[in-house]
């Protein structure tokens, strides 16, 4: 997803993370630390008839259904093999066999809802995920996943309603709080995103996505001292993370405080040489102050390392180049 910018100043516009209302902007949700796919290993299933996320490192409980079958176990097994093979449709045929077999085998329906979900069929992902709870109504993970299907939907208050139940379960668990607060970002309910980061934190002080995330909020708020020292913070925890101080260095410009501002940006791009945001962001600031000769040079990497997806950006930056050029 991308979230545009309006307007702030005359002429303009920087690029930054999440951030939508404000200028700045990149793409994504702030939910950043959910996992992709969550297929599990069966082994615990065959002894005791439950899996625990646990076991591979989560802070989840156990998923509690019936023994399944031998027959649907079977299926079950060649599903998980076809995944680590890369053959996802086979693997969604034998997890569909399994449950066709076994109609409470609750993590057949967890797997093929993860790889659905890794393959964009959202929808699809929810109603596995969905099957997961009924069978197992006080399984953590089976919210957590449909929170996050129901996410990449837009459908963000069933997904707020998915993140707190798997705070009603697990009320020490700091991601459930921080992906929440990200849901409530979205939905522009700041107060309460920040409310949710500030658990994050307190569950977790080195929760750097938190710091990076409430410093967004109150961004938006407009609560800018208190943004500042929350990039400050993130950065103090992660300083080897380019966006975090692009992100900073956004704020700074949009306060007027320039040198602030570049010197943020250019932290970023020695850590990320990569990373096309800051170059621009560098350049537009570079021109608010007169540095006309480093807007060219920034605006021109820009243009050599950005996507060719951001036509905006893009257009914008060229226009830049085109104008000063023809003062020349």
């Amino acid at each position: 997803m991308l979230l545009v910018g309006s307007e702030v100043g005359a002429a303009r516009l920087v690029r930054h993370p999440v951030l939508g209302p404000l200028h700045l902007t990149e793409r994504g949700l702030p939910l950043g630390k959910i996992p992709v796919l969550t297929i599990m290993l069966a082994v615990c299933v065959l002894l005791v008839g439950c899996v625990s996320p646990s076991d591979m490192g989560g802070p989840f409980g156990e998923l509690r259904f019936p023994t399944p079958s031998d027959e649907a176990t079977a299926h079950y097994h060649r599903g998980i093999d076809h995944h680590f093979s890369g053959e996802y449709e086979h693997a969604i045929a034998e997890f569909t066999e399994a449950i066709d077999i076994d109609s409470t085998y609750a993590l057949a329906y967890l797997d093929r809802g993860s790889v659905y979900a890794m393959l964009g069929r959202w929808e699809d992902a929810v109603a596995d995920f969905t099957e997961v709870v009924r069978i197992d109504p006080q399984y953590d993970w089976g919210y957590w996943e449909r929170g996050r299907a129901y996410a990449n939907l837009g459908r963000y208050e069933e997904a707020i309603a998915d993140y707190t139940q798997v705070i009603r379960i697990n009320p020490e668990f700091a991601d459930a709080f921080y992906h929440r607060g990200g849901l409530y970002d979205q939905v522009g309910r700041h107060q309460d995103a920040i409310l949710d980061y500030s658990e994050a934190i307190r569950l977790e002080p080195d929760h750097a996505g938190a710091y990076y995330s409430r410093a967004h909020a109150h961004h938006r708020i407009e609560e800018y001292d208190k943004a500042i020292a929350d990039y400050t913070e993130a950065i103090r925890l992660k300083p080897g993370y380019a966006r975090f101080y692009n992100s900073r260095g956004g704020l700074y410009a949009q306060l007027a405080q320039h040198e602030e501002a570049i010197a943020d940006y250019t932290q970023a791009i020695g850590i990320e040489p990569e990373y096309a945001d800051p170059y621009y962001n560098r350049g537009i600031t570079c021109y608010e102050i007169g540095n006309y000769d480093q807007v060219i040079e920034d605006l021109e990497a820009y243009l050599a390392l950005a996507s060719p997806d951001d036509e905006v950006w893009r257009t914008r930056a060229q226009q830049y180049i085109q104008d000063m050029r023809a003062q020349d």
